[in-house]
């Protein structure tokens, strides 16, 4: 690891030397701490870098989404992403390391899902997936699968600390929760 990572790593905390029993945390081996990790810690950059969409252009689709599955009466899914406990994440581990973790989040979402779905960064602490032509029981198959990927993942700190992500997951499809994007935003998020 460079001595700039470790500079900047240490400006956002990723070694910062005090304890917090709340949250579990073991020693990782040397092979793991020795990654190449970014340094970007903007929200462009982490679409950028994982190959997610921004939330405006979550937006954009989705309404685009919502027309066309109105005029040819097909359905659609949402799946809202949310990793619960971003906060203490980000408080005991830093932002450096709590944001290369929602990176490799978003590289295992886009890597999970069919060529025809889009994910996208959504905001801080969460994703959203479109899944164009699914209904809710397609959703919850694909909430299924990354469940088991993205409670499963952990990330290893430049301290060599392991972080784990505690996601948490809405669907909503169209036009059975709702037809409007407001009400399907609505119930996606309240998951």
């Amino acid at each position: 690891m460079t001595d700039e990572i470790k500079r900047i790593s240490s400006v956002y905390g990723a070694y910062n030397n005090t304890k917090h029993e709340h949250l579990p945390v073991k020693k990782a081996s040397r092979q793991q701490v020795e990654r190449d990790d970014f340094v970007d810690f903007s929200s462009d950059a982490l679409e950028q870098s994982s190959g997610l969409g921004s939330a405006r252009q979550f937006h954009d689709l989705f309404d685009y989404e919502l027309s066309r599955s109105e005029r040819y009466d097909t359905p659609f899914s949402l799946i809202h992403v949310r990793i619960a406990n971003f906060g203490d994440l980000n408080h005991v581990f830093g932002h450096f390391t709590t944001s290369c973790l929602m990176n490799e989040i978003g590289r295992t979402i886009r890597d999970s899902i069919r060529s025809v779905d889009r994910s996208y960064h959504y905001g801080a602490d969460s994703f959203m997936i479109l899944l164009p032509n699914t209904p809710f029981s397609g959703a919850e198959t694909m909430v299924s699968k990354l469940a088991g990927k993205i409670g499963s993942f952990s990330f290893t700190s430049v301290r060599g600390d392991v972080a784990t992500a505690d996601p948490a997951f809405g669907i909503a499809s169209f036009p059975v929760d709702g037809t409007t994007s407001e009400s399907l935003l609505s119930r996606v998020t309240a998951g």
